[in-house]
């Protein structure tokens, strides 16, 4: 029996049903690293009322808790393509081929200049710069 030019062939079927649902997940992805934009904007807007109303500030969410939860979005989409990349190498490499890891590479670069971020945002905050200049001095001149 011949195969018609145009009829997918159960493997090629297979395959067209793999890449569309990578497709899909990319997708997704994508749109959870939309929504941590979405986030990190309105965070400046936030941001933005709390300068414009002075030192009484506004109820609601800080903020810092904002931007953490965009780089927590962002972190998760990002463990996705990462999973996505490693998968796309191990079936070139079983397939005798040799996967290029550069991907690979810059997405586990990715992560962790994202994972620093995170912690930056979640961990303590530096002193404040606003000390008294004398303060200040006074740590610099040495004790004698």
């Amino acid at each position: 029996m011949r195969e018609e030019a145009g009829t997918p062939t159960a493997a090629s079927a297979a395959e067209l049903a793999q890449g569309l649902a990578l497709l899909g997940e990319s997708q997704a992805l994508l749109r959870q690293i939309m929504a941590g934009l979405v986030l990190q904007y309105h965070s400046l807007d936030v941001e933005r009322c709390k300068l414009l109303a002075g030192p009484a500030s506004t109820p609601g969410p800080q903020p810092k808790d904002m931007q953490a939860g965009a780089s927590l979005l962002t972190l998760n989409a990002l463990f996705g393509f990462q999973r996505q990349a490693q998968m796309l190498a191990d079936q070139a490499a079983q397939a005798g081929g040799c996967p290029d890891r550069m991907d690979i590479n810059l997405g586990a670069i990715s992560i962790l200049i994202t994972l620093l971020r995170l912690f930056r945002l979640c961990g303590p905050q530096p002193a404040q710069a606003s000390a008294p200049l004398e303060t200040a001095e006074e740590l610099a001149e040495p004790v004698i």
